[in-house]
């Protein structure tokens, strides 16, 4: 038995594709190969969550949750340093052009030279990272191995594009997700019971809430409403995420607003730098603290040296161009020492802020204590003056005001 299959056959004159009819056996397997997303359906919520990787969800936030999540994932630490740091920033120039609303980015690999034609050699993350166009896929690679990446419509050249614009191409379109904390709850037994007046138990491998005020009940009870709702309920994109301490680094290496006096000291601070700045992660702790050393020796802090990143010494912003992302220290350590030399007098580093906030409350205090000083030293010279008794001037005083009256009391009997 033969079947007729509808089939886009190439026409040799408009080069666009033309219905076509194509006969095949009954027993034969027909098979379609799905068509990309449209243009206009890239950033579709259905699409984008059908390309949520298995075991993973959309991140709410790129910089304060998928790339911290990254850091500290135990599939990275094997990996060598040098390879962890290319894939964090690899990972963080992706974040750094995503859409939040969507958490898409949509963005050329590059790495062809003219030879694939104008379309194809256009730049892209290879020429952006200094990598090679392999480069690029084994990272994606990985990224979705782990869950950190979705592909919601992959790239086609422009020969493929039957509508063709003047940007030809159609670029790949991705997703920025997070492995999810969230574990499958295994099913009860069938024959498992069930008391209706209790409260059922917690079924094997989770975990209940023993907390005051929110302890679960069978049965609905009057004025609940409220109960175990956030005061404050989230909304957004932030909605998304899932509140954990997994992944998350335990404690600062260095208190960001305590200064340094040794050179250890000065290693630790330079860690916490780099543990706040992914891009810096090419220099070594060691290499940074020697950069910030007559800074951090002139009593500036973690914040501090941040602050100076960030803002200029009349409070204005430095231009949003940030950290470079380049592999190169040399480079990395021309763009810390601009920005800091911008803090400098003569070659000397200025006061900071957490030093102008010292000093400022350090007068403050000051001028508080000669006041109270000033008052409790009056209090005292007026109570030794009480206890010693009438100097000799107010007894005095006093005689001469006693004889005045005598005087116009005679006056006025005279008179009389």
């Amino acid at each position: 038995m033969l079947s007729i299959v509808p089939a886009l056959l190439p026409s040799s004159t408009s080069g666009f594709p033309q219905p076509a009819i194509r006969v095949v056996k009954a027993d034969e397997a027909v098979t379609y190969k799905p068509c990309r997303v449209s243009r206009f359906q890239e950033t579709n919520k259905k699409h984008v969550t059908a390309a949520v990787p298995k075991g993973s969800m959309r991140a709410a936030h790129g910089l304060y949750q998928a790339l911290p999540a990254l850091l500290h994932d135990a599939r990275l630490a094997p990996h060598t340093k040098p390879f962890q740091r290319r894939l964090l920033a690899f990972f963080e120039k992706l974040i750094s052009m995503a859409d939040y609303d969507t958490m898409t980015v949509r963005v050329p690999w590059g790495g062809r030279d003219k030879a694939y034609g104008e379309a194809d050699a256009r730049p892209g993350l290879a020429e952006w990272l200094g990598i090679s166009r392999r480069t690029v896929a084994n990272y994606f690679t990985f990224l979705e191995k782990w869950g950190y990446v979705g592909t919601v419509a992959s790239g086609r050249s422009a020969e493929k594009v039957r509508e063709k614009t003047a940007e030809g191409n159609e670029l790949p379109v991705y997703v920025i997700c997070i492995p999810s904390p969230l574990k499958a709850v295994p099913d009860l037994p069938a024959e498992t019971a069930v008391d209706e007046i209790c409260t059922p138990t917690a079924p094997s491998g989770v975990v209940q809430l023993h907390v005051e005020g929110l302890l679960p009940h069978t049965r609905a009870e009057k004025h609940q409403e409220g109960r175990g709702s956030a005061t404050h309920p989230i909304s957004g994109a932030a909605s998304g995420a899932v509140v954990t301490t997994e992944n998350l680094r335990q404690g600062a290496y260095w208190d960001p607003h305590k200064t340094t006096k040794r050179r250890g000291q000065r290693w630790a601070a330079a860690e916490e730098i780099r543990a706040q700045c992914f891009a810096l992660r090419p220099l070594s702790k060691k290499d940074l603290a020697s950069v910030l050393r007559p800074w951090l020796v002139d009593g500036w802090t973690v914040s501090d040296v941040l602050n100076a990143f960030n803002k200029k010494p009349d409070g204005t912003d430095w231009p949003h161009d940030g950290v470079p992302i380049t592999k190169h220290t040399q480079r990395l350590r021309g763009w810390v020492l601009n920005r800091l030399n911008a803090w400098t007098v003569d070659g000397e580093p200025m006061r900071s802020p957490d030093q102008r906030k010292a000093f400022e409350h350090a007068e403050i205090l000051r001028r508080h204590a000669a006041e109270q000083r000033r008052i409790l030293e009056q209090q005292a010279e007026h109570a030794a003056q009480i206890a010693k008794g009438p100097s000799p001037i107010e007894i005095r005083a006093k005689a001469q005001i006693r004889a005045i009256f005598a005087n116009n009391r005679r006056h006025r009997l005279t008179t009389a």
